[in-house]
């Protein structure tokens, strides 16, 4: 019983630790950015326990040590740093846990014909189709391809262009249902948004859809 009794106290943190905060979803390794906000607990400080800022520059200004460096890591990773640094020169024996109250760092656009184009934060690992189904799915209007536009902030002005086919990404075709990234534009094209004409000498001259890679053959 002496054993269970010095337990309890560690079993009643982790129990009010957790109901403070949000629990992360399974899987997830988010990499805090600036502008995100964080809630960050500290065991029996009442004090430290509440949520932060992340500012421009990627650190958060925590009592006692200053301002700490957060854009770039994990919540355990940052939730680590913490108690490493309170443990060597300020408390006995830390208990952090630092969760994400606000995803606000990492975003990307959905354009075109979705249900629900807009800005979309990542809380996670995402792919195409897990952003798709996030901005409610394809309006009818919708065509064969979807544009991700990578990289389009870039100092020169260049931007990686990817073309994709909605039919593969709807089949769950993983290479075509690529994970999006920071920044990244997700462009839904419209049917027929696209076209060429063909006229002359040619057994149906006409207009066609421009819905996949096409040469002049």
């Amino acid at each position: 019983m002496l054993w269970l009794c010095r337990l309890a106290p560690w079993l009643v943190a982790g129990l009010v630790l957790s109901a403070w905060m949000p629990a992360p979803a399974r899987g997830q390794e988010y990499t805090i950015g600036t502008r995100a906000v964080l809630g960050i607990a500290v065991w029996g400080q009442a004090d430290l326990s509440r949520a932060y800022a992340v500012d421009p520059d990627g650190f958060v200004p925590f009592p006692l040590i200053g301002r700490i460096m957060a854009a770039g890591r994990s919540p355990k990773e940052l939730a680590a740093q913490l108690t490493e640094v309170l443990g060597k020169d300020y408390l006995v024996n830390p208990q952090v846990i630092v969760t994400v109250k606000e995803y606000l760092s990492q975003k990307v656009q959905v354009l075109g014909a979705a249900e629900r184009p807009g800005v979309y934060y990542l809380t996670g690992p995402t792919t195409l189709l897990d952003l798709l189904s996030k901005a409610g799915g394809f309006a009818s209007t919708a065509g064969k391809q979807v544009l991700l536009v990578r990289n389009h902030g870039a100092s020169n002005g260049s931007g990686a262009v990817q073309r994709l086919s909605l039919d593969k990404i709807q089949a769950g075709d993983p290479s075509e249902n690529a994970r999006v990234e920071s920044q990244d534009i997700v462009i839904v094209s419209k049917a027929q948004a696209y076209s060429y004409f063909v006229f002359g000498e040619v057994r149906k001259p006409g207009a066609y859809p421009f819905d996949k890679e096409t040469n002049i053959l």
